[in-house]
């Protein structure tokens, strides 16, 4: 049997690994909100193919990255099964000095699989496997469904990042001239 000092190490190394994974998803916003902010200012964009090809590989990529905050798998490195696990210790309050309790793990575990949901079955039926059960009404998912989920899990996700001490703001600070690049044209004949 694993020490409680031991599992909280292995906790706080995988709270680490989800809380940038967290602060990636929130960076891909910010470069999408940018490139279509661009996109919706420049005339020869606007009957391109191109930045529709960009909304939906950040659709499907960001509807990914959630889908793995909510796996159940037990080799799955996720926030539920992080939360579970953490539920099912012993000593619970030994490691975290009572600052936790397991109704609290319940109703946030209960509150990701909700927020996650829609993300969640769009990956399970149309990314990872062509469902034959999937119906017309599984759209996939814009920018702002995926933005309202990733603000939705951000107080969840926070709570667990200062449980841990991981004191990192999850706003990703982008380069000042990150966006340069779309100052000149990309096509070099």
């Amino acid at each position: 049997m694993k020490s409680a000092r031991t599992e909280s190490h292995r906790w706080q190394r995988e709270m680490h690994q989800l809380q940038q994974a967290f602060i990636d998803l929130k960076r891909q916003s910010s470069l999408q909100e940018r490139f279509f902010e661009v996109a919706r200012t420049n005339p020869r964009l606007k009957h391109n193919p191109f930045p529709l090809c960009i909304k939906m590989w950040y659709g499907y990529y960001s509807s990914i990255c959630i889908r793995r905050l909510c796996d159940r798998d037990k080799n799955a490195v996720s926030l539920v099964r992080l939360l579970v696990e953490i539920g099912s210790a012993r000593e619970l309050r030994t490691v975290f000095g009572g600052k936790l309790d397991k109704a609290g793990l319940v109703r946030d575990i209960a509150a990701i699989l909700m927020i996650t949901k829609r993300e969640k079955d769009f990956v399970d039926q149309a990314i990872a496997h062509t469902d034959r059960r999937r119906t017309d009404r599984l759209k996939d998912p814009t920018f702002n469904d995926v933005r309202r989920t990733v603000d939705a899990l951000e107080p969840i996700v926070r709570r667990y990042c200062d449980l841990f001490n991981l004191h990192v703001p999850l706003d990703p600070k982008l380069p000042p001239d990150w966006d340069e690049v779309f100052a000149f044209p990309w096509a070099v004949s």
